[in-house]
């Protein structure tokens, strides 16, 4: 085969099976790819997926949805590839794209791809057709990238429950009118996390976690009267939505029905007031109801690695001492509190660092950003103390958020993983060679 057939075939070949996917695999062709072959790694998942496509498809031939779909998709597709992504599959009308860098470019992709939905739907309603309506939900997570199948017929995908958990928050962007939902993984991961505006949602219940995962929406802050308003409302949005999650549901309501007679747009706003309603009419309360009121360590989190884990301990005991003068309102001798953590999870940090550097650990560029996002909301959380945020139902709420759930998700997921990549290690099974 002489070379421009060849440049043709491989060209072909990256359009079903793309060599950024054999990359993350560590192959150079399609020829190197065998089942089972793969690798894990941290990788920041996105779904999008048309609201209602089922039903606007019955209005239309075959043909028409081929058509429709390919329009679609060409307009998204290359919002994927401009921000640093690659485009696992198409699922009909779904599109599932893995971002191998930064979460910040899975998050600016997102808010692109509401930019290219907007042209899109002008274009359609040139040609006098209904605009279409999409959710996207983005998780980071740990995944296993690799070729799954028979030596007959492969494909190269991830799996794993990061996996899941995306394609959840898009199905939940339904439920809350959102158009756009990212997990609480995803603002640890940014490189910019004040950069995107973003609003708690919920907290919502996943299969195989040890707590509730948090979910915020991300928004554009000055696109139109809707966004902007949420951006200048926020603050206001996340404590009526504690309210609610904290029972207090007469104050929630009186919060929500301010925000929407305010901005009757904001939909999230509305299903929260809507059930804060049904809640007076039947007392079904839609929040998860786990709201920690006391901090112990379990065995539950143990890492494998001793060192860690009795770091771990010391770290959680000075936790539960600030977590329980927190939700006391005491005032007195937080301060130290909060500096006797933070001098703690400093040095606990370094520790850990030094440990993965010195191990070759793989994913440590990522685990160091999570810790450093850690250290900034124990930060931002005693600035907002200091500023006289004392109620004691919402700093118990926030802490449960901000400080609790972080470190047991951490611990079990992030840390984790390294231990047993550390016993792996030690059996001669690891490879560190990836930074």
């Amino acid at each position: 085969m002489n070379q421009p057939d060849l440049d043709q075939l491989l060209a072909a070949c990256d359009r079903f099976v793309p060599q950024r996917m054999l990359q993350l695999i560590g192959a150079d062709s399609i020829e190197q790819v065998r089942s089972g072959q793969h690798v894990e790694r941290q990788i920041h998942i996105l779904f999008t997926d048309i609201q209602g496509y089922t039903t606007l498809a019955e209005d239309h031939s075959s043909t028409a949805s081929f058509e429709f779909i390919n329009s679609y998709l060409g307009a998204m597709e290359p919002v994927v590839q401009r921000n640093g992504g690659v485009v696992d599959k198409f699922i009909g009308d779904a599109i599932m794209a893995l971002f191998p860098e930064d979460a910040d470019d899975a998050v600016h992709c997102a808010l692109e791809l509401a930019v290219a939905l907007d042209n899109f739907n002008a274009s359609r309603a040139a040609q006098g057709r209904q605009p279409i309506r999409i959710g996207i939900g983005i998780h980071t997570g740990l995944v296993t990238i690799g070729a799954i199948g028979t030596e007959q017929r492969l494909e190269i995908t991830v799996i794993g429950d990061s996996v899941n958990l995306a394609a959840r928050l898009e199905s939940t962007t339904r439920e809350y009118g959102a158009q756009i939902l990212v997990s609480e993984n995803v603002l640890y991961a940014l490189n910019h996390p004040q950069a995107p505006a973003s609003r708690f949602v919920d907290r919502i219940r996943v299969k195989g976690k040890m707590r509730p995962v948090s979910i915020y929406e991300v928004f554009s802050p000055d696109t139109d009267a809707a966004s902007t308003h949420k951006m200048a409302t926020r603050a206001e949005f996340e404590r009526a939505v504690a309210y609610y999650q904290l029972l207090k549901v007469d104050q929630a309501r009186a919060i929500f029905a301010r925000l929407c007679a305010q901005c009757p747009d904001d939909r999230p706003a509305q299903v929260y007031l809507e059930r804060c309603q049904a809640f007076g009419e039947t007392g079904q309360h839609h929040g998860t109801g786990e709201i920690s009121r006391e901090i112990e360590w379990s065995h539950d989190y143990d890492t494998g690695v001793d060192e860690m884990d009795e770091q771990h301990q010391e770290w959680c005991k000075r936790l539960a001492a600030l977590f329980e003068r927190l939700q006391s309102g005491q005032q007195q001798g937080l301060p130290e509190l909060f500096d006797y953590l933070r001098s703690y999870i400093e040095w606990h940090f370094a520790e850990e660092e030094a440990l993965m550097d010195q191990s070759g650990y793989p994913l440590r560029r990522q685990h160091k950003l999570e810790h450093a996002r850690y250290a900034e909301v124990l930060e931002r959380f005693k600035t907002d103390f200091e500023q006289g945020q004392h109620d004691p139902l919402l700093v118990t709420f926030r802490a449960n958020l901000c400080l609790v759930d972080w470190f047991i998700n951490h611990t079990t997921g992030t840390d984790r993983q390294l231990g047993r990549f550390l016993d792996q290690q030690k059996a001669g099974l690891a490879d560190g060679s990836a930074a």
